[in-house]
């Protein structure tokens, strides 16, 4: 029973409800330490649409589990990661990035020492994670936090900003004013990123409507940039 959490179960075929429902289902299904061929049977049971966010799910599961104190937690994430297929590893990371966004004190040290134990790809795809669930839990609050990202190293604030730019279009829809006002707080070299990560979300959750896709990429704060807009939106 998901309701708490304002999400019911499957009968609401919404794409933001089926998102919601499988990356929690994704992480009380790995939280519970469900065998790993468990989990990987009821990954190849979804819908494909819901089998990314059930793996980001477990993704936040990884990332709960981990104790940056120790080193070798880090090759456990990365164990459990390969064990369940490397078409989902981007995913894993991406929501174990998640996890260390939802902390209602951000410690940006604790990240910076999660990066330091993770390669090239996974560090891009845990700082995208981390970006979204900063600019989805804190944004509303504290319009600034963002600026936490300013604090990575270049290549994962650059992923960092992308994932915040998802986080816009999931927090403001199609409420150009809320989105001219958050493009304010990010830095303009990073806007690019951001207008991606926005079309990235738009696609999610739009996938199904691609006539209001383009509809959104016609906005007037889009002309200049809507090549970073729809690379976002060919990502998602």
């Amino acid at each position: 029973d998901m309701s708490e959490l304002g999400v019911v179960d499957k009968t609401n075929t919404t794409l933001s409800n089926l998102i919601a429902y499988n990356m929690i289902s994704g992480f009380m299904t790995f939280f519970k330490d469900t065998p790993i061929q468990e989990v990987s049977m009821l990954s190849n049971e979804l819908d494909p649409y819901e089998r990314p966010f059930f793996h980001e799910g477990i993704g936040m599961a990884i990332g709960a589990s981990i104790d940056i104190s120790v080193d070798q937690s880090f090759s456990l994430l990365q164990k459990q990661s390969n064990q369940l297929g490397n078409e989902f590893k981007r995913l894993h990371y991406a929501g174990a990035g998640m996890w260390y966004g939802l902390n209602p004190t951000v410690n940006i040290e604790k990240v910076l020492s999660v990066l330091k134990n993770l390669n090239l790809f996974e560090s891009s795809y845990f700082s995208e994670g981390f970006g979204f669930s900063i600019g989805l839990f804190h944004y509303g609050r504290n319009h600034e936090i963002i600026q936490i990202g300013n604090e990575l190293p270049p290549l994962f604030a650059s992923a960092f900003f992308h994932g915040v730019g998802r986080s816009f279009w999931i927090m403001g829809g199609q409420n150009t004013e809320f989105f001219k006002e958050a493009l304010e707080q990010v830095p303009d070299i990073r806007k690019a990123d951001s207008y991606s990560g926005f079309g990235m979300g738009v696609a999610f959750t739009r996938a199904n409507v691609p006539s209001e896709i383009f509809q959104i990429a016609n906005w007037e704060e889009l002309s200049s940039v809507k090549k970073d807009f729809l690379t976002g939106v060919i990502m998602g």
